[in-house]
């Protein structure tokens, strides 16, 4: 998964989950929450910090430990020939690397869901509604500074370059108006049964 704060990745990615067997999910909130890194529950060594991208704490110290427990739980259930989503905002080209290292060295595909929604003023009202449900895992984002910052720094996914030279598959989706763009896909993943399964669910939703 790939995305702004709020798009809706959780959402999506459950539905696929949901749909597709042998999938797991495995949400950067949820493992973080595991590992006692949350803001309110940080190890005294971590200090606070906040969800925003300029947030030195949560981007170089929290995040890389989240992002890759949550890679070395996907490589398990790889290994097994189980399919894994990695739901997390993937905001930047070095979280991105390290699945793109690690599945061209076993030769597993990999298709990132881009998850958007171009309406802002949907997603101010999603924001709202996190904020009213506060004891939701999911939903620890729930300030419009983390979404601008994520909309600021983040490092557009379009202009990653895979270890081989060549480009990630990507399929955008915007959860509010139901647009699926599946240009960017390439010609091997087209015909992947997964993929294929994936592109029924997102035009279902619709």
């Amino acid at each position: 998964m790939n995305g702004f704060t709020a798009t809706g990745k959780s959402y999506v990615a459950q539905k696929i989950a949901d749909r597709i067997p042998n999938t797991k999910v495995f949400h950067s909130a949820a493992v973080r929450k595991e590992m006692n890194l949350q803001p309110d529950k940080s190890n005294k060594s971590l200090g606070a910090y906040n969800f925003i991208l300029s947030d030195s704490v949560f981007v170089d110290v929290v995040s890389p430990v989240v992002y890759n427990e949550m890679l070395e739980r996907a490589k398990k259930e790889i290994s097994v020939g189980d399919n894994a989503i990695l739901d997390g905002t993937f905001s930047f080209r070095k979280q991105r690397t390290a699945v793109y290292d690690f599945a061209l060295a076993e030769s597993v595909p990999i298709c990132i869901l881009q998850v958007v929604c171009e309406d802002e003023n949907e997603i101010r009202r999603r924001l709202d509604k996190r904020n009213l449900s506060s004891n939701n895992t999911f939903d620890e984002a729930d300030s419009w500074h983390s979404y601008q910052s994520t909309v600021d720094l983040a490092e557009p996914v379009e202009e990653d370059i895979l270890p081989n030279g060549g480009r990630p598959s990507i399929l955008k989706y915007d959860t509010y108006s139901g647009e699926l763009d599946a240009s960017l896909l390439s010609k091997s993943l087209k015909s992947n049964r997964v993929v294929n399964q994936l592109i029924k669910i997102l035009n279902d939703e619709n």
